[in-house]
Parts: structure tokens; sequence; C-alpha cells
């Protein structure tokens, strides 16, 4: 090996040190990023305890079930969470959310009586074991007649 290629392996040596440590220092700091990830959303812990904004449909029963996302308006999840976690921190969107589900409802025929706006915590490991709310806010109901109750 003669001095002019040990210099061009020592360089390209130090080139590659270099970009190793540059590529792995979002890694090194606790950042998540490209190209390496530490997978934070499935390694860092969790609360116990969820919060939910969500519209649910009471039957005549009396039985509430989460109303699916087209109801609101959306064929997304994401997008029918946002606007619920929307109008439960405003009173008047609330109750202009639940109207306009209720009227929905009333329109294709749906067998719900009424509508809730409501903000309910869970706890997401007993949730699986009995399925209860821990705990409810209402922010507006509404009859799928039309009438408004709050």
């Amino acid at each position: 090996m003669t001095v002019a290629d040990a210099r061009v392996r020592v360089g390209w040596s130090l080139a590659s040190a270099v970009v190793l440590a540059l590529v792995m220092l979002p890694w090194a700091t606790g950042h998540d990023g490209f190209p390496l990830s530490n997978y934070p959303m499935f390694a860092a812990a969790r609360p116990q305890q969820l919060e939910l904004a969500h519209v649910v449909g009471i039957d005549r029963d009396g039985v509430a079930r989460p109303l699916a996302p087209r109801w609101l308006g959306t064929p997304e999840v994401m997008q029918a969470a946002q606007t619920a976690r929307q109008a439960a921190r405003n009173p008047a969107a609330a109750q202009q959310l639940c109207a306009r589900v209720a009227a929905a409802l009333a329109e294709a025929g749906e067998p719900i009586h009424s509508v809730e706006v409501r903000t309910d915590r869970y706890d997401v490991i007993a949730y699986w074991a009995d399925g209860t709310v821990r705990a409810g806010r209402l922010h507006a109901r509404c009859d799928v007649d039309g009438g408004e109750r709050r």
C-alpha cells in the first residue's frame, strides 16, 4: 500500500465517521427523526386515564353508542374526533353540531332517540374489564325529532 492509498483510506474513513455521527445525532440527543428512530410513540408510557370528546346516539331504550364519523360529516375518524373536540370547547358549537347530527339521523330514519355531544373519561385498563365510563361532561343534547334539551 502506498502513502497515497493510505491517505485516501484515511480520508474516506474520516468522511464516513462524520456522516455516521451526523446521522446518529438526532437519536443520540433524544430527538426522534430520520433516518434513525427510537419510535417514542410506542416506547413512551401512556396515561391510564383518557378523556374523549365524542358524539353519542341514544336509542329509545336509553342505550348509548358512539356515532360513526359519517354522521359528523366526514369519513375520517381523526377529523370527526377533532370536530367533536372543538365543539366540546364551545357551548354554541356543541349545540350546532348536536342539531346537525340529529337532523341527519332523522332524515336517514335511524333508530336513535337523541344525540349527545359529551366528553367522557375512561380508565383505559378497567374499560376492557367492565366497559364503563368513569366520568363525563354533557355539552349538548338534542332529540332526533328536532326538539332540543340542555
